[in-house]
């Protein structure tokens, strides 16, 4: 069994957000994950300016440790073409990638660090293919779901937030960031002990 309290180990630390490149996609559910690394990279003043790897990234030091972030452009489904190359060029261990991404499973307002890429989505299974692993870890963003059966998934997480999701959301990127520092400093099963019980939706 892994002790996530070792987790990550010492050294390189990659931190990949998950999205769909483009305007038009920027807000919508699916973004979660870009918008989270998004809010990390200006609270740690990590310009993400790079393209390389088919994504844009950016690196920086924090507390002694290097980070790599991340936002593959790839477009969600292939993910993992950028994050394979990307682990490869800079030494980082699969139990040193953390992968933020949405979760229609959860409600908005919830976060969940997870150990193991076990998971049904796309973006996820496309890194679990090419790395031929599920040992990493996962923050999951809840997004909500659908509340009428009549949206398909796959048409849902396209929709864009609501202006009241997207002040929820600021909130929780808040402590998306707690929580990813957490997981730096003091590893995986902390994060997990402060973050997962956290709720944060607001009922309008």
């Amino acid at each position: 069994m892994t002790d996530l309290s070792h987790i990550p180990a010492p050294g390189k630390v990659l931190i990949v957000g998950l999205g769909n490149p483009g305007k038009e996609y920027r807000y919508t559910r699916h973004n979660a994950g870009f918008l989270i690394l998004d809010a990390l990279a200006n609270t740690i003043n990590c310009k993400l300016s790079t393209l390389k790897f088919n994504s844009i990234l950016g690196t920086c030091s924090l507390y002694g440790r290097e980070l790599i972030l991340l936002k593959p452009l790839t477009f969600m489904n292939l993910s993992g073409n950028a994050v394979k190359p990307a682990l490869k060029a800079y030494g980082v261990p699969p139990q040193n990638l953390l992968v933020i991404h949405d979760e229609i499973d959860l409600p908005l307002g919830k976060l969940k660090f997870k150990w193991d890429g076990g998971s049904s989505h796309k973006g996820i299974l496309s890194i679990v293919n090419s790395l031929g692993s599920r040992d990493f870890s996962r923050l999951r963003v809840g997004i909500n779901t659908p509340s009428s059966r009549g949206v398909p998934r796959k048409e849902y997480v396209l929709q864009e937030f609501s202006p009241d999701e997207l002040e929820i959301l600021e909130e929780v990127s808040k402590h998306a960031v707690e929580g990813i520092i957490i997981f730096l400093e003091e590893g995986l099963a902390k994060a997990m002990t402060e973050i997962n019980r956290l709720d944060l939706g607001i009922p309008f």
